[in-house]
């Protein structure tokens, strides 16, 4: 027998494992492929935010500030060249490039307006226990040995906390009436505290 989606009890003894909550959002795809990837296309969507770009060799997370991206070490990425995917997103809305057939296709989600919709947001921890201010918003997450991540969120309590990304699931019903997820973003990068986050600087 279907059951409704607010009739099922997504709860532990210790709590909910996930919170259903509802805001107006409507999504934009791409309907023919961009040849090369322009500055302005990003910025005109996501004017300050922050970003993960996965390249051909490397993964970069940085901020978006005044039409510019911000990566860590300072230095420009040619977007159009290297480019395999990539997501530029803020608490309301996210733009998700991706390297297809040639071209580059695009996702644009925006939770401000359209339909009524139902999500749940979560949190996934990031890499590493040891976390270093380098100034500026930026922290440095890394383990003993392996590599680190270089993230543009400050913490007020590095020592016992962990950095966490924070993502939404989009949820809707298919033909047989049952719940099922449609869409996910990126929102912010956060302070996990305890299962509860802190404040982005971007």
């Amino acid at each position: 027998m279907l059951r409704k989606l607010e009739e099922i009890d997504l709860t532990i003894n210790e709590g909910p494992v996930y919170e259903v909550e509802s805001c107006n959002s409507k999504s934009h795809a791409s309907k023919s492929p961009l040849a090369a990837i322009e500055l302005n296309f990003i910025t005109e969507k996501i004017e300050n935010g922050c970003f993960v770009c996965w390249f051909y060799n490397e993964v970069q997370i940085g901020f978006i500030e005044n039409g510019r991206l911000n990566f860590c070490d300072g230095q420009e990425r040619d977007l159009t060249r290297y480019l395999v995917k990539g997501r530029f997103f803020n608490e309301s809305s996210e733009l998700h490039i991706f390297r297809q057939n040639g071209g580059f296709n695009w996702r644009y989600r925006e939770d401000s307006e359209g339909s009524d919709s139902k999500f749940i947001d979560s949190h996934q921890i990031l890499w590493g226990t040891r976390n270093d201010e380098l100034g500026n918003g930026w922290t440095k997450s890394s383990e003993k040995r392996g590599m680190g991540l270089t993230v543009p969120c400050s913490m007020k309590n590095p020592e016992n906390n962990r950095l966490v990304l924070i993502t939404r699931s989009y949820i809707t019903r298919n033909t047989l009436g049952q719940s099922e997820l449609c869409d996910l973003r990126f929102v912010k990068f956060a302070e996990g505290v305890n299962g509860k986050h802190g404040q982005q600087k971007h």
